[in-house]
């Protein structure tokens, strides 16, 4: 069996990482018969037949990186893999390991012919703010960073294909760089049949300003004036203390307690709302890709989503898109698709069609790896 490695700098795996990125391209590509080490900051939680390496750091700082590369690397070396994914060029560090990698194994290779030179390939999580930053040394430091990857590794990934034409006009080029999106877990988030609707509507969004969640909000207590019986739930972690009491208040000052739910559920619990509920909305100001999205759509339920985070990527994968900030737009699809069951079954038939799981993004990078 081949191996790969995936090197996720400082990150901690816990339970819900599992059935997100790393976890799930891990046990996707192990269900591909690949076979998985995974490097990380710290593990909290553990998956059958994967192997986890922790360097015990997990705070972000340049000298941090630096140390935690360090740690990576005897690991690197030491596994031997066939491929390697990193995590993320926005990672200083990944720099010193790539170099100091690629000269331990071209001086190992002298001694050794047989030894094994892994395919690298390394992944952007950045939604190509970067181009248009005005700080000339931002826009510069990035550049040579992109320089340096499509050097020194088997390819870039994007996440989206506006990213991907950002960068191509950025650097004056394409090649190099593979446009891969996210996917969701189809142990998880797979369409059934049998389950019930119930008349709730929800948002997937971390507890932080850019995320807009009290337009989600104005935009429910309008639906809620002419559809009594549906409920709303706001679902995410608590990353902002104070941006969670300002939403809070938001709900009690609507009046929309009774009506409104802030949950943070396990992945499981997650994927049985996400499958009950009729539709989901986004109001994000920001997105570098938007797993909720996908995940939604692969269960079914519609969603109706601002424009960021690509919105026309989103399209193709089935979700209806409306502009930046336009509330009302968002209301009329969204009262079309409460009042209009035809339209209703025709958006959740395109998510499910559409969306794409994490097994078949992993099989995209082993062709590409291949």
């Amino acid at each position: 069996m081949k191996k790969m490695l995936i090197y996720w700098p400082n990150g901690v795996f816990n339970e819900i990482q599992i059935t997100k990125e790393i976890g799930a391209i891990a046990a996707s590509a192990l269900r591909q018969h690949v076979n998985i080490t995974i490097i990380c900051g710290g593990a909290k939680a553990s998956m059958d037949n994967i192997v986890f390496h922790e360097t015990g750091i997990t705070k972000r700082t340049k000298l941090s990186e630096i140390m935690d590369t360090m740690i990576a690397l005897t690991y690197l070396l030491r596994e031997s893999p066939d491929y390697i994914l990193l995590y993320y060029i926005e990672n200083y560090g990944n720099i010193l390991l790539i170099t100091m990698m690629k000269t331990f194994l071209k001086v190992f290779r002298l001694f050794y012919k047989n030894i094994k030179i892994p395919k690298i390939m390394i992944k952007s999580d950045t939604d190509g703010e970067f181009i248009e930053a005005n700080n000339i040394f931002i826009r510069i430091a990035y550049r040579i960073l992109l320089v340096f990857y499509l050097r020194f590794t088997d390819g870039v990934i994007v996440e989206t294909t506006c990213v991907l034409e950002k960068i191509a006009q950025f650097l004056k080029r394409r090649s190099g760089f593979v446009y891969l999106p996210d996917g969701y877990s189809s142990q998880l988030f797979n369409h059934e049949n049998n389950v019930i609707r119930k008349s709730c509507i929800i948002t997937i969004a971390r507890f932080l300003p850019f995320k807009n969640i009290e337009a989600s909000v104005r935009i429910f207590k309008r639906i809620s004036s002419s559809h009594h019986e549906t409920i709303f739930k706001i679902i995410g972690p608590i990353t902002d203390i104070d941006y969670y009491e300002y939403i809070k208040t938001i709900i009690i000052q609507a009046n929309m307690q009774d009506k409104i739910e802030i949950l943070s559920p396990s992945s499981q619990e997650l994927a049985n709302i996400v499958k009950e509920s009729l539709i989901m909305i986004s109001t994000s100001l920001m997105e570098s890709f938007g797993i909720a999205r996908m995940e939604v759509l692969g269960s079914g339920t519609p969603v109706v989503t601002y424009e960021s985070g690509c919105g026309k990527d989103f399209e193709k994968f089935g979700a209806i898109v409306v502009p930046l900030g336009d509330e009302d737009s968002m209301y009329n699809e969204v009262i079309r698709l409460l009042e209009n069951h035809s339209y209703w079954e025709k958006k959740s038939l395109e998510g499910i069609k559409n969306s794409i799981s994490w097994d078949e993004v992993v099989s995209r990078l082993m062709k590409l790896f291949e």
